[in-house]
């Protein structure tokens, strides 16, 4: 499960079409799902990917009741924005991504925090990844 943190306009939902993209997915189907609250879509292999944003949520009641549980399986690729709101929700291993702006608007620094023994694997994979792509990621 991956928690994305950051201000409004850090590219949080960017990120989930990007994702979405990844998992072989169009990414123009992927939108926020902030008045929602929660959003699934299939993905070519058979899994799902979950998309969460809690901005609005007030509670974790209200969270469970839009079917969060539900999101919890293991073949849901679950994106959470806004993690930190509600950080008792999450599962304790998982991968939070700090998003923020650079200045000047050019470009976006990720940090990674992995709560779990998962969440250090992912979090490992995607430094390996973004390396190959010519990126670079920070530890929090």
């Amino acid at each position: 499960m991956l928690s994305l943190v950051g201000p409004l306009g850090a590219g949080k939902t960017a990120f989930v079409k990007g994702l979405a993209e990844a998992l072989g997915l169009d990414p123009q189907v992927v939108s926020s799902p902030t008045f929602v609250i929660a959003c699934e879509y299939p993905l070519p292999d058979g899994r799902r990917l979950g998309h969460v944003d809690l901005y609005r949520v007030k509670s974790e009641d209200e969270l469970y009741a839009a079917g969060f549980l539900d999101l919890l399986v293991p073949d849901v690729v679950l994106a959470v924005e806004w993690g930190d709101r509600l950080p008792g929700a999450l599962p304790v291993d998982h991968l939070e991504l700090r998003i923020e702006r650079l200045p000047g608007g050019e470009g976006r620094r990720i940090a990674l925090e992995p709560g779990g023994p998962r969440a250090a694997a992912l979090a490992e994979r995607f430094r390996e990844r973004a390396a190959t792509d010519g990126f670079s990621v920070h530890d929090e």
